[in-house]
């Protein structure tokens, strides 16, 4: 099943691999992901559309909220 999750990040050194690895990490497979700048100067937004068969998106969420550098996410 594919999720497509809104995630914004600290904008911080890292902050993306950090995210990808963990994704990747963890089973998930990474479809697409773009990263934008945010209207917050300090923040940064991602959208990723993720394969998540064998977990459900609350699961990602949570796993998602545990970086540091993450402020909120959110399945679309």
């Amino acid at each position: 099943m594919k999720q497509t999750v809104s995630i914004l990040l600290r904008k911080q050194e890292g902050g993306v691999v950090r995210l990808a690895g963990m994704l990747y990490r963890r089973g998930y497979e990474i479809e697409h992901l773009l990263v934008a700048p945010d209207r917050q100067a300090n923040h940064m937004r991602v959208v990723a559309t993720v394969c998540c068969d064998r977990f459900g998106p609350g699961q990602l969420l949570r796993q998602v909220g545990k970086l540091m550098d993450v402020v909120t996410a959110e399945v679309l």
